[in-house]
């Protein structure tokens, strides 16, 4: 039998991780497990063994950072309540100081714009002024400076050029559409309306080097994004790039004059197309020196070094640089070399067809030695529902589906109609389908691991966070006899409560929700989201539920899993609850991450019957409350 995967090994930090060359390609930085967390080393390009460790968090450590144009600062974000209002520190990497530049008390804030052309200085994004709005705030890398560059009256978003300048404000028009707004002098003219149903599929992405066009990622007028340029004086559109049939997904320009490159599609697995001869020819070079989806990470300004990873199903991400001039690829590092040595199994791309018709495109992992069609008896099976919704599934290596499997699961993730990238026909058919047509993608997909002899009926599961967790909890209320269990994290049980409490910076997109999920403005809006909401159905649930919530969590309130909880308690349903007080909608502490999964493991081994590792003690988790009848020691 295969050897349980330890969960310190699946889901503690990364050796290394993210790694970024300085814009003169002089230094290299990257993520560094430092304790449980990850903290920024640098080091010199030609010699990363001589890496000094910068940063010192304890908490959550560094998720995000960026190196500024001047070659002397890096920027990265802490929230160590889990609230989302973010704090900006810039650290200087010559003397190894660190500074909060944003310590406003209550206010998100982030980075928004750095240029070449004023390497000293960052333009942030915060809503101190206003929590509903995010004002452009300039401050200085070196003084710490401050000057309120732009008061937004109002608008979703800002778009500005390489001299820090705001050119671009995106207003919301009525039925959930938008427009771009240009800045000439003090006044605002209409620039480009994106229809209500390409909303999440057109935006303004850059400006060309010479400032006298932008560039745009586009679906008006079709299915799928294209790549396009837009003359500022005529409005003259140049289309870049359009691959038949498939999404621009992911842009690679010249990191100093901003000329395209390079573009991704991804349908089932990543795919590059280079737009000149001599990026094909890195490219290509690229992604014949290893096996796995190519991702580039980094480059220099002169385009002499890259770094780039190679993302693999069974496997850790492999990092390497890329000497241009040498034609060199060498080795930087594995994010965790411990995971090299576990029994890690490949995730194939299906697709299902929906009853509607819809290719719903999946990933499928089995425990080691099986394969879809073999004769052995079917296997216990969990279905793991992705969050946003707008978001999706992609190819490679995820430590959950490595972990279930490894218990014995074969695992499902599926990209259901309204996930992105599919084309926005595929996106749009998720308008006003939670719990409706959505869940059906989701019954759909386990009839076929059913009908394909991969999962047992009689031991199926369910999982997901936010949306996700949402889709568990509608799931067992309208079948309350088809799973066996759910794990449900910050689940919206209530859609009219969800979207009556909203983060104020959500506001402005009061319209957008109202299209895509319901409209609480109507009547028939509301009792079409209070059907459409666990809570109005919990009466009908009855299978094992592990419920967890952070109650710093902004997005989904932590009232939705109380209510859940009382009301399962009160009807002798077995469920565990878990509250973390020091996270929010995602957890990030290690020791929280930690504790999540080992009463993940038991809970699904006490109520599926698969594998698990023993119990750790959690009890001295500070902050962490357990209740139910299914807590550890009858907590």
């Amino acid at each position: 039998m295969t050897d349980l995967i330890p969960l310190d090994i699946l889901f503690g930090s990364p050796d290394r991780a993210s790694p970024s060359l300085s814009p003169d390609g002089a230094r290299l930085a990257w993520l560094a497990r430092s304790g449980d967390v990850l903290n920024i080393h640098v080091a010199p390009r030609d010699a990363p063994g001589a890496a000094v460790r910068m940063t010192h968090d304890t908490v959550t450590g560094v998720a995000h950072y960026t190196w500024c144009f001047d070659n002397r600062h890096i920027l990265y974000l802490l929230n160590p309540s889990g609230d989302e209002n973010w704090h900006v520190y810039a650290l200087n990497v010559d003397t190894g100081h660190s500074r909060d530049l944003t310590p406003w008390e209550g206010a998100a804030s982030g980075v928004h714009t750095l240029s070449p052309d004023h390497p000293n200085r960052v333009l942030v994004s915060s809503n101190r002024r206003e929590a509903a709005l995010h004002d452009l705030i300039g401050i200085d890398l070196d003084s710490a400076e401050t000057e309120t560059v732009f008061e937004n009256p109002g608008f979703l978003s800002l778009v500005t050029d390489r001299d820090l300048h705001v050119r671009f404000g995106l207003a919301p028009l009525e039925g959930g559409a938008v427009r771009y707004l240009q800045l000439e002098g003090t006044s605002w003219t209409p620039f480009m309306d994106v229809p209500a149903e390409d909303v999440l599929t057109t935006r303004l992405t850059g400006f060309t080097r010479a400032k006298n066009a932008v560039y745009a990622v586009d679906s008006r007028g079709q299915d799928v994004a294209r790549l396009i340029s837009i003359d500022l004086q005529t409005g003259a559109e140049t289309v870049l790039a359009a691959p038949e049939g498939r999404d621009v997904v992911e842009v690679l320009a010249h990191p100093d004059t901003n000329a395209l490159l390079a573009f991704t599609t991804n349908t089932d697995r990543r795919h590059w197309h280079a737009v000149d001869a001599e990026t094909a020819r890195d490219l290509e070079r690229l992604q014949a020196a290893q096996p796995g989806d190519l991702h580039v990470v980094s480059r220099s300004r002169d385009l002499a070094h890259w770094v780039v990873a190679y993302a693999q199903d069974d496997g850790p991400a492999q990092f390497h640089l890329y000497d241009r001039s040498a034609d060199t690829i060498s080795a930087l590092f594995s994010a965790s070399p411990a995971l090299e040595a576990q029994p890690l199994v490949p995730v194939a791309p299906v697709h299902i067809t929906a009853r509607d018709g819809l290719d719903l495109i999946s990933y499928l992992a089995l425990p080691e030695g099986r394969s879809p069609g073999d004769s052995r008896p079917a296997l216990p099976f969990i279905l793991t529902v992705h969050g946003g919704p707008w978001g999706r599934v992609n190819w490679g290596y995820d430590a959950s589906l490595q972990w279930l499997a490894n218990r014995g699961f074969a695992v499902l993730s599926p990209n259901f109609r309204g996930s992105t990238g599919f084309g926005k026909a595929f996106l749009n058919a998720g308008d006003r389908q939670w719990g409706a047509a959505m869940q059906d993608d989701l019954r759909d997909c386990v009839d076929w691991a059913v009908t394909q002899g991969v999962a047992d009926p009689a031991r199926l599961a369910i999982m997901g966070a936010s949306y996700g967790g949402y889709a568990v909890l509608r799931a067992l209320t309208q079948e309350p006899d088809r799973f066996a269990c759910g794990v449900a994290m910050c689940p919206p049980a209530d859609l009219v409560a969800f979207l009556e409490n909203v983060p104020p910076y959500w506001g402005p997109l009061d319209e957008v929700f109202a299209r895509k999920i319901g409209d609480i403005g109507t009547r028939d809006g509301r009792a079409m989201l209070a059907e459409r909401s666990p809570m109005t159905h919990l009466d009908r649930l009855s299978a094992p539920l592990f419920l967890v919530h952070g109650a710093n969590d902004v997005r989904v309130s932590q009232n939705d899993s109380d209510a859940v909880a009382a009301h399962l308690q009160d009807r002798g349903v077995p469920y565990l609850y878990a509250l973390f007080e020091t996270e929010g909608h995602v957890l990030a502490r290690p020791e929280n991450v930690r504790a999540f999964h080992a009463l993940a493991d038991q809970f699904l081994s006490r109520t599926i019957g698969t594998r698990a590792e023993p119990l750790r003690d959690v009890s001295s988790i500070d902050g962490l409350h357990l209740t139910g009848p299914l807590a550890p020691h009858g907590d």
